[in-house]
């Protein structure tokens, strides 16, 4: 398992607190910040779209596939403005909408209310000498008819003996 290998410093907590996962893909799996794949703004405007979808009972797959896409590309531009090179070509458009065209069409998804989207919790336990740390981030939380759903989560952990 991959884990931070330095103590904690005040000044890790406010990027920690700033971007959870960027400090996650900078600090502890070592990525260069100058370069980023596509890939992550696609995720990120994915979630976005979903969540617009919901906000405003937009469920028009096209409507959705021109929001994701503005999105996308806004964010790609943002990060090349900021010096950051982008990596290109790695997104398969036909994919991304297919993925919306599908979210859509389940009327489950339609009817169901997003409690949580892109939440990240940290808890212990030490029910004796050996410490359990737990690391939960959930991208999208669901209520539906009095149901509760997490769609998409990951779940880590590691255990500390004493």
């Amino acid at each position: 398992m991959l884990r931070f290998e330095r103590e904690f410093h005040q000044s890790d907590f406010e990027k920690f607190k700033l971007c959870p996962r960027m400090f996650y893909y900078l600090h502890v799996l070592d990525v260069e910040a100058e370069r980023i794949s596509e890939i992550v703004f696609a995720g990120s405007a994915m979630h976005t779209a979903i969540a617009k979808a919901h906000a405003e009972k937009l469920w028009d797959a096209e409507t959705l596939f021109a929001f994701f896409t503005e999105d996308f590309e806004r964010r790609v531009t943002e990060a090349i403005a900021r010096g950051i090179d982008v990596r290109r070509g790695t997104i398969d458009y036909e994919e991304c909408h297919h993925m919306l065209d599908g979210y859509v069409k389940q009327p489950w998804n339609r009817a169901a209310e997003i409690l949580l989207s892109e939440r990240e919790f940290f808890f212990e336990i030490k029910p004796n000498a050996t410490l359990y740390q737990f690391h939960l981030a959930i991208h999208r939380g669901l209520r539906h008819d009095r149901r509760y759903k997490i769609v998409a989560a990951r779940l880590s952990g590691k255990k500390n003996i004493n």
